[in-house]
């Protein structure tokens, strides 16, 4: 997707980067791995046909791709520069393959490398694609779908994310969960603040239906962190502060259609335009 092609997102834990011709490599090695492709429902490509699949992606409008970096550290002020020479983790994916509704995507994550797995990266990197989604690509619903082994994927979004159920796949052995994101004029479970204009959104991220048990499951959901993130404090050079819900073991339910629980402390992400001789269209 052209959308996004310019942008970085930065959190806490994780940085958020266009999948550019530079992480090719990268993603083919992590592609031979059995243990992905299962994870995945993907199957092994050469390096030539990864070449050619990050291109098709790029300019496809119907999917949104960050690859996530690992922010090794948190206080160090962020470059385009400094940002793309982070580690690189894993990938987040939008894909908007329903023609009924233009405004329903379906979210799939992985974290490709073990060692960071497990530390709240792939749960920051969904709440900051959610995020972005609803703001700034209009999407209005979201749905994933996990394979029934993955029982911690499947917690994860529903207590951390306030995901519900909507089917279930006893063929493929999956489930599809879904979160309406709508906007509610009720006490604010979602605050966005764009300092530029100095606007402040009060929205509500809820589910809006009880739906029976049932589903699918989501290529990249297979590797996702079930650990909550960890909060912070906000900084004065923030594009977008994302309100996040307090740590929890996962033990408890949040309430129906709650994301944050006040009081609420705030994660933050950064938007960063790229210049154009950050972006490498052509092969290293």
């Amino acid at each position: 997707m052209l959308d996004n092609e310019n942008l970085v997102l930065v959190g806490q834990k994780c940085i958020l980067v266009p999948y550019m011709k530079r992480h090719v490599d990268h993603y083919n090695k992590w592609m031979q791995s059995p243990e992905l492709l299962e994870m995945t429902a993907s199957e092994p490509l050469t390096i030539e046909e990864e070449y050619e699949m990050q291109e098709s992606w790029r300019v496809d409008e119907n999917k949104c791709t960050f690859i996530i970096l690992a922010r090794e550290t948190p206080e160090q002020e962020i470059s385009p520069e400094n940002a793309l020479a982070q580690p690189m983790v894993g990938d987040v994916n939008l894909f908007f393959n329903d023609h009924d509704d233009p405004h329903s995507a379906e979210i799939e994550i992985m974290i490709a490398e073990p060692s960071y797995r497990r530390k709240g990266l792939g749960l920051e990197a969904l709440r900051m694609m959610m995020t972005y989604a609803y703001q700034s690509l209009g999407t209005k619903r979201i749905t994933a779908k996990i394979s029934t082994e993955n029982k911690g994927s499947i917690q994860l979004f529903l207590t951390q994310l306030g995901f519900v159920q909507i089917s279930y796949s006893q063929i493929f052995e999956e489930v599809t969960l879904e979160r309406v994101l709508t906007v509610s004029g009720s006490s604010s479970t979602f605050a966005a603040t764009k300092t530029v204009t100095g606007l402040v959104e009060d929205l509500t991220l809820q589910s809006d239906h009880e739906h029976p048990s049932s589903s699918s499951s989501s290529r990249n959901v297979g590797s996702v962190d079930e650990t909550e993130t960890e909060e912070s404090d906000s900084r004065n050079s923030i594009s977008i502060v994302l309100s996040s819900a307090k740590t929890n073991d996962g033990d408890d339910e949040e309430e129906e259609g709650d994301w944050i629980q006040e009081p609420a402390t705030t994660a933050l992400f950064e938007t960063l335009e790229l210049n154009d001789s950050d972006l490498d269209h052509s092969r290293e």
